[in-house]
């Protein structure tokens, strides 16, 4: 698997990966920079094999709950 995405820390960013087409083959990953917000902006055709998460789940350095909760349902919309 040689596919790769960039983070998704800027809204250019959002838009870039909003581009692949949604019939894109190759298994791909999203990944850097991941919340629940920038998630819910790509596209809900993308499908990608999956997402890659860390500090976007959290606060003051701990896994927050609410947060993990708030970017898988927003991460389930694109899978």
């Amino acid at each position: 698997m040689k596919t790769k995405i960039c983070g998704l820390k800027s809204p250019r960013e959002v838009e870039i990966v909003n581009k692949y087409p949604p019939d894109y083959k190759k298994p791909y990953f999203i990944a850097g920079g991941l919340t629940a917000q920038s998630v819910s902006l790509l596209d809900s055709r993308l499908r990608p094999y999956g997402v890659d998460v860390s500090s976007g789940v959290e606060s003051m350095g701990q896994k927050d709950e609410e947060k993990k909760r708030e970017f898988l349902l927003a991460a389930s919309k694109i899978s």
